[in-house]
């Protein structure tokens, strides 16, 4: 026997070879790598170039601008972040929001600083060419974050917001935004550790005189964690919020300053503009 009884059931038997649709493709592809990435072990692990991957999905009918956006993607949708106790028990501190838009970098680039400086009120302390850096400011700044019950300016709250904008070819251009929220997330996490202790206190000292209260220490202690655990996500929800609006009015482009300014009525010859009338003086009599 030259083949395997499981081998010989997994021919394509010549009659039913068909052509695969560029949906169908992916699946076989996909489900392929799967199982290619079951039987290889981690020692023979290769690696494959962005333009060999380019080369292999240009046969399956893949343009190649749809591989360098999912490489972007990629490589851009996760950010790195080291794995702390404040991470575990309360989520990441970096939100990423990541755009394509249909303008050169540059164009992007420029309108999305001066949605950062007008409509949100940050500063710029820092850019380079690639990249540039955001934050709330100096003290007086800081305060008027903590004071806004808007919620329109919502990145105010982070500690620095990173704007990078890439060329990805054809005129379009890869908007990338990362917000770091770690100082919300530590200020979050003092509160629920000293509300809890607060109130698990009392508990701990009353158990001493009697053991039931014992059982109400470690209720205190979690639940105020738990609820200012809900309050950080609605302040991260809040941040992706105010992220995705400014990319999607980068998005949108610009307003269209060519528009011609607005003329004026014309009017028919003889025709007056409308007045106002004129107010009526009397004088007074002469013993006024």
């Amino acid at each position: 026997m030259g083949k395997v009884e499981g081998e010989r059931s997994l021919t394509v038997h010549p009659k039913i070879e068909k052509r695969l649709t560029p949906a169908e493709a992916e699946m076989v592809l996909r489900r392929a790598a799967e199982l290619s990435a079951r039987r290889r072990s981690s020692t023979s692990a290769y690696s494959i170039s962005p333009e060999v991957l380019i080369q292999v999905a240009a046969t399956v009918g893949i343009v190649e601008h749809d591989v360098r956006r999912a490489l972007f993607e990629l490589f851009h949708e996760e950010t790195v972040e080291p794995y702390t106790l404040a991470r575990k028990l309360y989520g990441p501190a970096r939100l990423r929001a990541v755009r394509e838009v249909e303008r050169p970098a540059e164009t992007t680039r420029v309108q999305l600083e001066d949605l950062l400086r007008q409509e949100q009120g940050l500063k710029l302390r820092r850019k380079t060419e690639a990249s540039s850096l955001w934050d709330a400011g100096n003290f007086v700044d800081a305060i008027r974050r903590v004071l806004d019950f808007s919620e329109h300016r919502s990145l105010l709250k982070t500690r620095s917001i990173e704007l990078r904008v890439e060329d990805v070819g054809y005129g379009r251009s890869a908007a990338n935004l990362t917000a770091d929220v770690a100082n919300q997330r530590g200020e979050y996490l003092s509160l629920g550790g000293i509300l809890g202790a607060t109130l698990a206190l009392p508990l701990a000292i009353a158990g001493v005189y009697d053991g039931l209260y014992f059982l109400g220490v470690i209720p205190a202690l979690v639940a105020p964690g738990f609820g200012f655990r809900l309050a950080y996500e609605k302040t991260c929800a809040d941040v992706r919020r105010a992220m995705e609006s400014i990319l999607d009015t980068a998005e949108e482009g610009p307003p269209n300053q060519d528009e011609p300014p607005e003329q004026p009525r014309k009017r028919h010859p003889g025709q007056l503009q409308h007045l106002e009338p004129i107010p009526k003086f009397t004088l007074g009599s002469e013993e006024e």
